[in-house]
């Protein structure tokens, strides 16, 4: 009889995949492997694997240092991470199982490299590393050649590929599952940016923040590589960090002492031990591959959703310090969006608009670079969150047992994981609408001052206008002697009245312009066009006339010779016959539209004769 009853006992039956014929499948290849690393120098050498680019450095590294082989001498004693290793549970006679360490978690281990060395060479064996997790917050080049040389030959080209994309701070994700070489893998990598104060240690060439020559963005990246069996028993799991803040004075973040090894040990804890409650804790849940992905991904999450907390906020002081000091705004934490809302409602005054567009293009560029990787990060998020699905075709194992176990672990961690990831598609909007709203906003107030100086070129005309009559009135008042004072009084007089007309057209520009101006605009064209219509050109009179003659008078008209001639050749007959030729013409067409086919001999001969008669006596 049981003595207690678990409250929560949900089991999915769809997420049962019983597998049979396990005892046909061998064990993994890095169990009962014996890495032979007494002799780095000798291991390198028989090493048959492709290294990529990273390991490939690290082992020229090492060969420089050790040309003669011998004990390997690293390069530096710093805290470099810790391996756990989850022994095989035992049977006991009353039927229950236990681990012959039950408190891992308790005494979890900081190794440097000389003692990372003595962990990894060691043969590794079932019953002492059934599940082996490795953790490496300081990743250095000699860490990496470790690791890599602890693995078997089956698995070095994926822990050097690996270790090269987390150098190169890729964003990448792959889920192989394959049955038939019972194999399971899966690589998740993940960067985002990080907002740092420049010191005089930084690169030249940098990303800095908004424009600001005080702080900077570098990148953060966090990956893991899960090697395991295809039945869900035996695995191995490399986690990478790489924290730019941290990093950035190696010797303060992890040097030899007992500070920096205990916060190294509090990070490790709060990684696997995720704030559940007391029944899901004493399972001791991530032991388990599914929830262990889930944590360390959780862990990715919150770093990314701090470092975009913190770069939003900034951003907001740097919105407020671009408008005068007197614009009531929001406090930075309130949002970026609300602060930029207060800060757009307000006007921009031309020292404003010239300001904030000097301003402008690093602020712009640096939102569109946080954009593109965040977008990018979701992207790899989205395929993570859906590989459950893809590998329906070939799930491993997870037995009954699993499901009544880790089912509720594995449910608020999943809770947890989608929160966090819509906080982070919160922030991709917020940067987004912040952008658009910046570059439209620019936009109006380009076109809205452009409008106003229109504005004052016209009233300036007005004023000019005003002042032509003053200063014509001016030179009359003029003359040689000294004016009397009847014609200073006169001036004066007409001055004031002059400045008093301008003052009051320049208030009244807008209602005089749409109650004088533009009537007496509208009443001269409609003027314009009475008097087109009552009195037509002379040309246009002169074409209806020709239109309503007859041939006889359009002969006379057109046989007028032309008056001058002169040097151009005017009067010569060969010019006269090209230019009466198309008039005759007429004359000829015309006779024959009235009278008809009969006098078209008549017409034809008398107007060539008439042509040539003509030529000839010019």
């Amino acid at each position: 009889m049981k003595k207690k009853m678990p409250f929560n006992n949900l089991i999915d039956q769809r997420s049962i995949v019983e597998l049979p014929d396990e005892w046909l499948y061998n064990y993994p290849n890095f169990l009962d492997f014996n890495p032979n690393m007494e002799d780095l120098s000798e291991a390198i050498e028989h090493n048959e694997s492709d290294t990529g680019k990273y390991i490939s450095h690290a082992i020229d590294d090492f060969t420089r240092r050790h040309p003669g082989g011998g004990s390997p001498i690293f390069l530096n004693e710093y805290w470099k991470g810790s391996v756990i290793d989850v022994p095989k549970s035992v049977q006991t006679k009353v039927g229950k199982t236990s681990a012959k360490a039950v408190t891992l978690e308790e005494d979890i281990k900081i190794y440097r490299s000389q003692e990372m060395y003595m962990k990894l060479k060691s043969k590794r064996v079932v019953q002492d590393s059934k599940k082996r997790l490795i953790w490496l917050p300081n990743l250095d080049r000699d860490t990496a050649l470790l690791c890599f040389l602890s693995s078997p030959e089956s698995e070095r080209t994926y822990v050097s590929s690996f270790f090269d994309r987390h150098d190169h701070r890729e964003k990448f994700f792959s889920d192989d599952a394959t049955a038939a070489l019972n194999l399971w893998k899966t690589e998740f990598h993940l960067s985002f940016y990080q907002l740092l104060d420049r010191d005089e240690r930084s690169e030249y060439n940098v990303l800095s923040f908004l424009g600001d020559p005080r702080q900077e963005l570098k990148k953060a990246a966090i990956g893991f590589l899960f090697i395991g069996d295809f039945f869900d028993r035996y695995w191995t799991c490399r986690v990478c960090e790489h924290d730019p803040q941290q990093n950035l004075d190696n010797s303060l973040g992890f040097k030899d002492n007992h500070k920096n090894e205990t916060k190294l040990q509090l990070r490790l804890k709060y990684l696997i031990k995720p704030k559940l409650p007391g029944t899901d804790q004493e399972r001791r849940p991530w032991r388990q591959r599914k929830v262990l992905e889930l944590l360390i991904f959780d862990h990715m999450l919150e770093a990314m959703k701090k470092s975009y907390n913190d770069m939003t906020q900034d951003t907001s002081k740097h919105l407020i310090d671009l408008f005068p000091q007197d614009t009531n705004v929001p406090s930075p934490r309130s949002g970026v969006l609300a602060v930029s809302n207060a800060l757009f409602s307000s006007p921009m005054d031309n020292d404003t608009y010239l300001r904030f567009s000097k301003d402008w293009p690093p602020f712009q560029y640096t939102l569109q670079v946080m954009e593109d990787d965040l977008k990018e990060n979701i992207e790899k998020i989205a395929l993570w969150r859906t590989r459950e699905k893809d590998r329906e075709p070939k799930r491993p194992r997870w037995t009954r047992n699993d499901e009544r176990k880790y089912r509720s672990a594995i449910t608020r961690l999943s809770i947890s994981n989608n929160q966090k990831v819509r906080e982070l598609e919160r922030h991709l909007s917020n940067i987004q609408s912040l952008r658009m709203s910046l570059t439209s906003r620019l936009g109006s107030t380009r076109n809205e001052l452009s409008f106003q100086s229109a504005e004052n070129v016209r009233f300036s005309t007005y004023v000019t206008v005003v002042f032509l009559p003053l200063g014509f009135a001016t030179a009359i008042f003029s003359m040689n002697d000294t004016p009397m004072s009847a014609a200073l009084i006169g001036m004066v007089i007409t001055a004031v009245i002059a400045l008093f007309l301008t003052i009051v057209a320049l208030v009244n520009a807008q209602r005089l312009d749409q109650k004088v101006f533009r009537p007496i605009l509208q009443g001269s064209r409609a003027l314009k066009r009475l008097i087109r219509g009552l009195f037509p050109s002379e040309k246009s009179s002169t074409d209806s006339d020709e239109g309503s003659q007859d041939g006889g008078s359009s002969s006379r008209s057109f046989a007028k010779p032309v008056e001058g001639g002169g040097e151009d050749g005017g009067d010569s007959p060969e010019h006269k016959e090209r230019f009466y030729k198309p008039f005759f013409q007429k004359i000829k067409r015309l006779r024959n539209k009235r009278e008809g086919h009969q006098g078209l001999p008549v017409v034809d001969e008398m107007a060539s004769d008439g042509l040539v008669r003509y030529s000839r006596s010019g």
